[in-house]
This record gives structure tokens, sequence and C-alpha cells, in this order.
């Protein structure tokens, strides 16, 4: 079953009561999509902001060009799934990237707190094996969150606060579509 998605943007963070506690909601702007074009794969939906600059998107789908997608799944979801694209944190440690604890800071340790410490065997099999954790890009990839509650919808201001974090920096634009069930 083909899910309906829409572009909205991340406005930012903040915390609301919802269900008798206080949580962390991201606060996104849904904005009206048109079918911009028809693919083999599906559709590509796109926006127009303010400067005239088109923001399009790929997703699964059917419709006709120049149709306007629906929002009522919106206003009506309970939960809903985001897309978006990480923050990039450029070349990090392992510390930083996996969450190591690093090594001990006694005496005998030379500056070497932060590493990872031994990666490899000794003769056999004298290798590193594929998938070991080390140091490199992090973030900056593309990311899904999934099942994240609707705490408000307002159709007039188009307005979206969801319960938790929606990955990105603030201004930039996510995916936002019906929940997937697994």
């Amino acid at each position: 079953m083909l899910k309906k998605t829409v572009i909205a943007k991340k406005i930012g963070m903040t915390q609301v009561y919802h269900q008798g506690e206080m949580v962390a909601a991201t606060v996104l702007h849904v904005e009206q999509c048109k079918v911009r074009r028809i693919l083999s794969g599906g559709i590509e939906i796109a926006t127009g902001d303010v400067a005239g600059r088109w923001v399009s998107r790929t997703v699964a789908g059917d419709g006709v060009v120049g149709e306007l997608q629906d929002l009522a799944f919106v206003s009506s979801a309970k939960w809903l799934d985001v897309i978006g694209t990480s923050k990039g944190r450029g070349y990090s440690g392992v510390i930083r990237k996996h969450g190591f604890s690093g090594l001990g800071a006694s005496h005998g340790v030379k500056k070497v707190h932060r590493s990872g410490g031994s990666v490899g065997q000794n003769t056999e099999p004298g290798r590193v094996h594929p998938g070991t954790k080390m140091a490199g890009r992090h973030g900056g990839r593309r990311v899904t969150v999934r099942n994240l509650a609707v705490v408000s919808y307002s159709a007039d201001t188009s307005v979206l606060v969801l319960a938790g974090a929606v990955p990105g920096a603030r201004n930039c634009r996510v995916l936002v579509r019906e929940q997937v069930e697994a």
C-alpha cells in the first residue's frame, strides 16, 4: 500500500505537555505540495518557497501532474513517520561517533585517552575485520524516524507539532508520511 507523503519545513524544537507529561516536541510547517512529474518508480512532489525556488522530492505514489497533495491524512493521523537528513558532524572520533568510553587515565597511559584502542590481531588473521567501528565521517545521512505521536495540527496555519525529535537542522525540509505498520 502506498503511503501519502508531504514536504514540511522544520521550524524548531520546544517542550509541550502530552498525555500528562512534559515531552520534547518538534514544530513543522506542512507545505502545500503538488505533483510535478510522474516517474517510473513513483511521483515527484514539489513545493515552491518565497524566493520562487522549487523544493522537490521523489516518493512512492501515483497522481496527475499539477494535482495538489491531500493534507487530510496529517490532521487525522495519530502517528506519523518523518524522513530527513541528519546533521553532518564531519570527521569524528570513536567516542563521539560510536559512544566508546575511551582508555583509562591512570599512570602509564600516554596521550591516547580518546583513541579506540586495538583493532587488529596478531599473525592470525592478520587483518582488520569488516565493520569494525572506527573514526570517520559522522552524520549527514538520510534518517527515518518512525511512529512520532501527533501532539497538534492547525489546518489554518499548517503547523504540525510532533512528540520527539526530527532529523535535521532548523529550516531544513523533511518528508512527513503516513505511519508504516511494522
